[in-house]
C-alpha cells in the first residue's frame, strides 16, 4: 500500500484513497478505517484571543487561521459539557472527526500498487469506486446482507457472522458517497431510509422487501374462518442461517402459542417487527452509526425518508427522451446531424439493462440523479470521421467522444462494444 495523502492529517483539504484494481475492498475499508475515532460528539468550537492560555491545535492554512482553537465536547443534547479543559488532546480528537467530511480523490492503482491509472479525480473516477465497492460490499457472498430476487432489495443478515464494525464501515461507506454527491446502486429499501431517520417501520413497509410474505400475511389477517387450524402458526420466526433452520420465538413460549383469530394482529405485529428491526438490530444501529458519522447533523434532518433515499439512490427509472433533450453537442455536432440520429435511434430502442450500462460508461453511475435525466446535461463530441476507434467517455464531465460512423449499425456495433468493456481510466 501506498501513503495516502491527506488521509492522516486532518487538516488536508480532501480525503485521498489509493485502491488496486480487484482489491477495492480491502484496500479502501484498510484505509476508512484510519480515519478517526468511532464515536461522533458534538463540538463547541472557540477561537482564542492570540494571548489567551489555553492553546489547543493551531490551524494554519496558508496564513488564514492562526488563533489557538479550544474545543468542548458537549451531550448528544448539547446541555452538558464533559470535563476536563483543552490542552491539546481534545482538539486533536475534534480534527480527527473532521477527517472523513472531506472532499474524496480515488486514485485507481495497477494489482501490485505500483503504476497509478491515467484518470484524475474529478468526479468519475469516485464514481467508479464507489460502484465497485458497494457492489463487493452488499455482495450475498460476503455474508453480511441478503438478497431477495422478488423485491430486488438487499437487506441486513440476521445470520452474519462479521463483527458490528464492519456494518459501520458500509454505513460509512454510503455515507461517504452521500457526502461527496456520488449516487449509488445500493437496493436498500425504503424501510432502511426510515429507520436511518429514527422512524420505526410499519407492516405495509414490508411490501417493499418481502411481497409475497406481506401478501400471506395479510390473507391471514384477512381470513374469514378457523385460523389456527387452516395456518397452522405459533409465535415464531424461522429463516436460514447458512443453510440451516434457526427458530426464534415471538414472545416468551411463542413456540407453543398457536396463532388465532384473536391474537394474529399482536402474531403480525411482532412478526414485521423482527424481520424489520429486532432481528436486525446490532447490524443496523452499527450501519446507522457508521452512516450518521459522515452525514449526521442538523442539515440531515431537513429531509424526509424518501429523500435521503434519493440522496443515495438516485431515482430508479430511466427516460432516455429527458435525457435526448437536454444533450448538448460539440465538434461539428448537433441535433440533426445524422450520425446524432443514429445514436439516439440505438438508445432510445435499448433494454434497461443497457441503458444503465450507458450511463455507466458516460457518466460513472448508472442511476439518474434526483432531478432525473433531463438534468444531466450529457455532452457529445465529434471524435473525428468514421474509423475502427471505439467511443470513449470522460465520466467526470458527462462526455461521450463519438467518432461519425459510416452507418448506424456500425455505431450500434462499437458502442455496445465500449460500454461493455468499460472498467478502467486508461491503464493497460
Amino acid at each position: 500500500m501506498h501513503t495516502l495523502p491527506g488521509a492522516g492529517d486532518p487538516l488536508s483539504l480532501s480525503l485521498s484513497l489509493r485502491v488496486r484494481r480487484g482489491h477495492e475492498m480491502e484496500d479502501a475499508l484498510k484505509q476508512i478505517r484510519s480515519c478517526g475515532p468511532q464515536e461522533v460528539k458534538r463540538l463547541q468550537v472557540t477561537l482564542l484571543p492570540e494571548d489567551d492560555s489555553l492553546h489547543g491545535e493551531r490551524m494554519d492554512q496558508g496564513g488564514e487561521l492562526k488563533k489557538p482553537l479550544r474545543v468542548t465536547f458537549l451531550s448528544e443534547d448539547g446541555a452538558l459539557a464533559e470535563e476536563g479543559v483543552d490542552q491539546g488532546g481534545v482538539s486533536r480528537d475534534f480534527f480527527q472527526l473532521l477527517e472523513l467530511k472531506k472532499p474524496l480523490r480515488v486514485t485507481f492503482l495497477s494489482e501490485d500498487g505500483a503504476i497509478a491509472e491515467e484518470g484524475v479525480d474529478q468526479g468519475g473516477v469516485s464514481r467508479e469506486f464507489f460502484q465497485l465497492l458497494v457492489g463487493q460490499l452488499l455482495s450475498a457472498d460476503y455474508g453480511m446482507f441478503l438478497h431477495v430476487e422478488e423485491s430486488r432489495a438487499c437487506w441486513f443478515n440476521p445470520a452474519s457472522m462479521e463483527s458490528l464494525d464492519e456494518f459501520e464501515l458500509v454505513g460509512i461507506v454510503l455515507g461517504l458517497a452521500c457526502y461527496n454527491g456520488v449516487i449509488i446502486d445500493a437496493h436498500l429499501p425504503l424501510p432502511a431510509y426510515k429507520k436511518l431517520m429514527g422512524l420505526a417501520p410499519c407492516f405495509a413497509d414490508l411490501a417493499l422487501l418481502y411481497p409475497s410474505l406481506h401478501n400471506g400475511l395479510q390473507q391471514l389477517l384477512d381470513f374469514d374462518g378457523d385460523v389456527e387450524t387452516t395456518f397452522c402458526r405459533c409465535f415464531e420466526v424461522e429463516y436460514e442461517a447458512f443453510g440451516a433452520k434457526q427458530t426464534v420465538e415471538l414472545m416468551p413460549g411463542g413456540s407453543s402459542m398457536p396463532v388465532n383469530s384473536e391474537n394474529r394482529s399482536h402474531f403480525v405485529q411482532l412478526y414485521t417487527a423482527w424481520l424489520l428491526s429486532g432481528g436486525v438490530a446490532d447490524q443496523f444501529a452499527a450501519f446507522a452509526s457508521g452512516f450518521h458519522r459522515v452525514c449526521g447533523g442538523p442539515a440531515l434532518s431537513l429531509f424526509r425518508y424518501e429523500e435521503v433515499e434519493l440522496l443515495v439512490e438516485g431515482l430508479p427509472h430511466l427516460d432516455f427522451k429527458l435525457l435526448q433533450a437536454g444533450a448538448r453537442y460539440e465538434g461539428g455536432y448537433s441535433a440533426g446531424h445524422t450520425t446524432i440520429a443514429a445514436l439516439w435511434s440505438v438508445l432510445l430502442a435499448l433494454p434497461v439493462d443497457e441503458k444503465r450500462a450507458f450511463l455507466q460508461f458516460c457518466t460513472g453511475c448508472d442511476r439518474a440523479p434526483v432531478a432525473g435525466l433531463g438534468a444531466l446535461r450529457l455532452l457529445v463530441q465529434r471524435a473525428g470521421p468514421d474509423s475502427e476507434k471505439l467511443p470513449t467517455a470522460h465520466t467526470c464531465f458527462n462526455t461521450l467522444l463519438l467518432p461519425e460512423y459510416c452507418s448506424r449499425a456500425k455505431l450500434q456495433r462499437k458502442l455496445m462494444t465500449a460500454i461493455q468493456n468499460s472498467q478502467g481510466f486508461g491503464l493497460q
